[in-house]
This record gives structure tokens, C-alpha cells and sequence, in this order.
């Protein structure tokens, strides 16, 4: 039975990589890595009413990367995150928010990303300020910053978003394999994938940002 969910999920993986465009043959490559699913997640968080933030955790991710730091520009990343991983430390507000109501886990179960650009950030030009898939962060540029650019798939609805990241940090596991981590950020509105958490608060009584930031956190062993 694991072996069959280990099959189901690389051809899963597949098929999301050919339906988005991602060069499998790159995947082959000796600079191919595997996103490890323990220690991978994707955490996101919201303004909820004038102050109080609303966040929350998605784990399990998993997907592949091609990464040579001496060609940095050639990276490519897919990945796939379950949606029913959900984690807010509430345990009613991860069940409204994997029902119908908005997720709506039991059609969508996963959302996922596949970059087409992986390119130094622009200083304080057009790069800069769609590093943050239009929003303008507010922090100042650094030419040490890359973004990381793709298609996200969120609720049945595509769209190209920008990750703003470092470059990928490469170390040696304990038992000698090589490892890579890397965290990047994005902020995507709601409104862009069909959700709003009106739904959930049918009152009208509670403000929700419809910006939500979302920081992804990869770590990945090289094939």
C-alpha cells in the first residue's frame, strides 16, 4: 500500500508538471532534489478585525527542485500542497475552512506551484515591485534577493504569482546527504481564487484582510 501511494503521488506529480508547462527532463538531471514532506510547509497569515492576525500552517508539501548553483537562473520548482493539512491551532476554524464554505478540500485538495523564471530581483525596479505578486512590500531591495516566478493553483483557479527569496542554502545531512533549504514569500489576494471568508462570518461583523501572506519553507535531498 505505501509503495502504491508512493507511485500515485510521483504520477501526480506528473502530470500537475506536464499540464503546467515544468521540463521534466530537468528533473532527471544530477541536480534534481526531493522536497522532504516532514520538514517542508507553507505558512500564511491575515489581518482578522483592525489588529489581530489570523495564521496558520499548511505541512506535508511535496514536489520536486532543480537547483545548480553555478546556474542559479536554470532552477525550477513544483510543488504540491495539501490543502486538508491545514493547522490554525483551532480546531472548528481548520474544519470551516476545509469545507464548502471556502477550501472546499473534498473537490480542491491541493494547490500547487510551478515556476516558469528564476531570476536576480531588479533593485527597485518592475522586479522589485512585483516581488511580491504586485504588492510593495515596503522593505527595501537588495540585490542579493532572487524571485522566484510562477503559476499557482489555488480553488480550480490558476495565476502567476512572484516569490521573493534568497538563494538556496546547501548543506550536508548526518547521514552525508547533501541538502538544500529555502524560504520565500508572496502575498496573494483571496478575491484572485474565487474565496473570501465573508462566507464564514455571514454576520458581516468581522473584517478580513483579503491580502494573504504566505511564506513557503523547502527543504529538499538531492537524488
Amino acid at each position: 500500500m505505501q509503495k502504491l501511494k508512493i507511485q500515485y503521488g510521483s504520477l501526480l506529480l506528473c502530470l500537475i508538471a506536464v499540464q503546467s508547462g515544468f521540463p521534466l527532463h530537468a528533473m532527471a538531471g544530477s541536480s534534481s532534489w526531493t522536497i522532504d514532506s516532514k520538514t517542508s510547509n507553507v505558512h500564511f497569515y491575515t489581518k482578522n478585525g483592525a489588529s489581530m492576525s489570523v495564521q496558520g500552517t499548511f505541512s506535508n508539501v511535496s514536489g520536486e527542485v532543480q537547483y545548480d548553483p553555478a546556474m542559479p537562473d536554470g532552477s525550477r520548482v513544483l510543488a504540491k500542497i495539501p490543502l486538508s493539512t491545514i493547522s490554525t491551532s483551532i480546531v472548528k476554524r481548520d474544519e470551516d475552512l476545509k469545507s464548502v464554505g471556502y477550501f472546499d478540500v473534498a473537490k480542491y485538495a491541493d494547490a500547487s506551484f510551478v515556476s516558469t523564471k528564476f531570476a536576480k530581483q531588479a533593485g527597485s525596479g518592475s522586479g522589485a515591485k512585483r516581488a511580491l505578486n504586485g504588492k510593495n512590500s515596503g522593505s527595501k531591495s537588495s540585490t542579493n534577493k532572487y524571485v522566484l516566478t510562477g503559476k499557482f493553483t489555488l480553488h480550480g483557479v490558476t495565476r502567476v504569482v512572484d516569490v521573493l527569496m534568497d538563494l538556496p542554502k546547501l548543506t550536508t545531512g548526518k547521514a552525508g546527504q547533501s541538502r538544500l533549504s529555502a524560504i520565500g514569500s508572496t502575498v496573494v489576494d483571496q478575491g484572485d481564487y474565487n474565496l473570501t471568508l465573508k462566507k464564514l462570518h455571514p454576520d458581516g461583523f468581522v473584517w478580513i484582510n483579503k491580502a494573504i501572506t504566505i511564506v513557503i519553507k523547502i527543504d529538499a535531498v538531492k537524488k
